[in-house]
């Protein structure tokens, strides 16, 4: 499937969503914008032309069971080069499958005429009960259409993907899709909130109560945003039907000027800190950030911290503070350890589970940050010097290691997991 989309992100950008599958599988979904400029083109009568050729790898980081690969062509049709420049023309392209829960590696190579370019990324796949209130992930979206069609359709509704997670300019509403799963009779309750780079709801909306007529319900919506300042932002969902609660949450941006913002100086300590963007940016920002020569680096340090903000360089900064302070081992900073990476991404966790030395086990600390997702990481002692390593992750930001059965037992990460 291929759509021609518009919007100023020049970047080849990928998003992998989640969603309930059969069995002990979880249905997979990955959406690609590629830029117009990837694409090799020839003049054919009034328009330009070009064809793209997909090749894709997905393989396991936990077993070499499932491995995915596929190859296909598309074509591509522009106006001219001068108008897909000026109207910075993306294609989307999307797939799916189904895989078992645990860690993964995504790999695209694109190639046209002459042109190639990759890009990949770590996921993780979720398992979602069968009886427990669960949330799939948020499908962020430029358009929603109710009554369906060719491409990129769920259950009979078209969502046209946003792998940039990009919004502004010609895109003033945060169109969104998810679904529900494991409904009892009776009333639900959906909570809507964005919140800021530092986790501070910015805008709330009036609870949704609705009854559940079926178990698994599809959502479907969107809020006009256009009044949000540039920055980083979350869509943070909540469901509660009795006592069950579940939590799912995403990231977006939002671009409202084409030319570059306007930069001020930094102080001494900002000046210390403000080129760890490795911490907050996208993959596509930091790749831009590290292929550039040193001549050019302050430069883009100074916009890029223009368009996220200054108060989200003040929270890093406090927080790589903090974990130097607290997860520092030896020679090697807490900024570095996985504790501090963690933190410094995601901030205090709402719950801390802390194990010691035992008989039966390793030291371990268990993190849960519920208002995010109910992201959950396991830390390690393997070698009893206080360098907690992560072992397992739910969160595609942060892989479980490979072998982490061999650290923890299936319990202390949830009370039901799949067997297989």
């Amino acid at each position: 499937m291929a759509i021609i989309s518009l919007f100023i992100i020049n970047w080849l950008a990928v998003e992998v969503l989640n969603f309930r599958g059969v069995d002990s599988l979880t249905h997979t979904v990955v959406n690609l914008s590629i830029p117009y400029k990837v694409i090799a083109y020839e003049k054919k009568g009034e328009t330009w032309e070009g064809e793209l050729n997909f090749f894709v790898k997905i393989y396991s980081l936990d077993t070499t069971r499932d491995t995915f690969t596929g190859e296909w062509r598309r074509k591509a049709i522009i106006p001219s080069p001068e108008t897909a420049e000026e109207r910075h023309l993306h294609i989307l392209e999307g797939f799916d499958l189904y895989l078992y829960p645990g860690s993964y590696r995504l790999e695209v190579r694109l190639e046209s005429g002459e042109k190639s370019s990759t890009i990949r990324k770590d996921f993780v796949v979720p398992y979602i009960p069968p009886n427990k209130l669960a949330l799939s992930d948020i499908a962020l979206s430029t358009e929603i259409n109710p009554e369906g069609g060719h491409e990129f359709s769920y259950h009979g509704i078209q969502v046209i993907p946003n792998p940039e997670h990009a919004f502004g300019l010609n895109r003033p509403t945060l169109y969104f899709y998810f679904e529900i799963y494991n409904l009892k009779n009776g009333d639900y309750t959906i909570d809507y909130a964005i919140l800021d780079g530092t986790g501070s709801r910015v805008r709330t909306f009036a609870p949704e109560t609705s009854e559940a007529i079926d178990p698994n319900i599809i959502q479907a919506a969107g809020f006009d945003i256009a009044d949000l300042s540039p920055g980083e932002y979350q869509l943070q969902v909540r469901v509660v039907q009795a006592t069950d609660t579940a939590t799912m949450s995403t990231p977006f941006y939002i671009i409202t000027e084409e030319k570059p913002p306007a930069t001020e100086e930094f102080t001494s300590e900002e000046k210390q800190y403000y080129h760890l963007i490795k911490y907050v940016a996208t993959p596509e920002e930091l790749a831009t950030y590290k292929a550039l020569p040193e001549d050019k680096k302050e430069e883009f340090l100074k916009r890029f911290w223009a368009a996220k903000g200054k108060n989200l360089l003040h929270v890093l900064i406090e927080r790589i503070k903090y974990a130097d302070a607290n997860f520092s081992v030896g020679k090697k900073l807490g900024r570095d350890t996985d504790r501090g990476k963690v933190y410094i991404k995601y901030g205090e966790p709402d719950d801390i589970e802390r194990q010691p030395s035992s008989l039966t086990g390793y030291p371990y600390e268990k993190w849960i940050y519920y208002i995010q997702g109910r992201k959950i990481f396991i830390f390690v002692d393997k070698r009893g010097y206080g360098d907690y390593e992560l072992v397992y992750s739910n969160s595609p930001d942060f892989p479980s290691a490979s072998d982490w059965e061999r650290w923890i037992p299936w319990d202390i990460i949830e009370p039901e997991m799949p067997e297989h």
